[in-house]
């Protein structure tokens, strides 16, 4: 997906942190590989989207998507239906 927008208009939110939560909400057996260009940005963003899925109302909109605790790592994510998002970078500037 390219979005192309100014700078400072949510881009990363939405892409890297609401969309995988959606996606995964809808469909919690799907496999997201979200991609940034710092390792930092990549963690921060995985960490959003794991606060958001465990947010009362995140629960309260798709109560059969569950993160499993099987795997809840800093970077990677598993739901109970075994989907994932997984966060890395390219390498940095």
């Amino acid at each position: 997906m390219i979005i192309t927008v100014p700078p400072r208009s949510l881009k990363s939110i939405c892409a890297s942190v609401c969309l995988p939560a959606f996606i995964l909400g809808h469909d919690p057996a799907r496999r997201i590989i979200c991609v940034s260009y710092s390792e930092g940005l990549a963690r921060k963003h995985a960490n959003d989207c794991r606060a958001l899925m465990r947010s009362n109302l995140y629960r309260a909109v798709f109560p059969t998507t569950r993160i499993s605790p099987a795997k809840d790592t800093e970077t990677e994510v598993m739901t109970t239906a075994r989907g994932s998002r997984l966060a890395t970078s390219v390498g940095g500037t």
